[in-house]
């Protein structure tokens, strides 16, 4: 996988292996948080764990009530609704193990079927 940069010049959590565009502001939420690393641990798990055709998509998220804003991560399964979930609760299970908790209060992670 390759990533796919809004500003190539600009720093970035991922790294040229993975399939994403990362925005900006993703990236400045990262580093502003010190999630890069975090983040690169999560895109490599996907990479390895998620079937091929497989997709990671990163946004950002805000709860208006509290102001918290969170990173998303969002692993569209290429599996059909009745596997894609047992991909996921394996990654997540994985991802709870290779996360610092610190990161883990920073990410949010969701799925969905292909």
């Amino acid at each position: 996988m390759s990533v796919l940069l809004d500003n190539p010049s600009a720093p970035n959590p991922t790294d040229q292996r993975h399939d994403l565009v990362v925005s900006p502001q993703v990236q400045a939420f990262c580093r502003a948080h010190q999630i890069e690393a975090a983040v690169h641990a999560t895109l490599e798990l996907a990479q390895r764990m998620l079937p091929p055709g497989s997709q990671t998509r990163l946004e950002l998220e805000g709860d208006g009530e509290s102001e918290q804003v969170w990173l998303v991560v969002q692993l569209v399964v290429n599996a059909p609704q009745s596997s894609a979930f047992d991909v996921f609760d394996g990654f997540v299970d994985k991802w709870i193990d290779a996360i610092p908790i610190a990161a883990q209060h920073r990410i949010r992670l969701t799925y969905s079927a292909r």
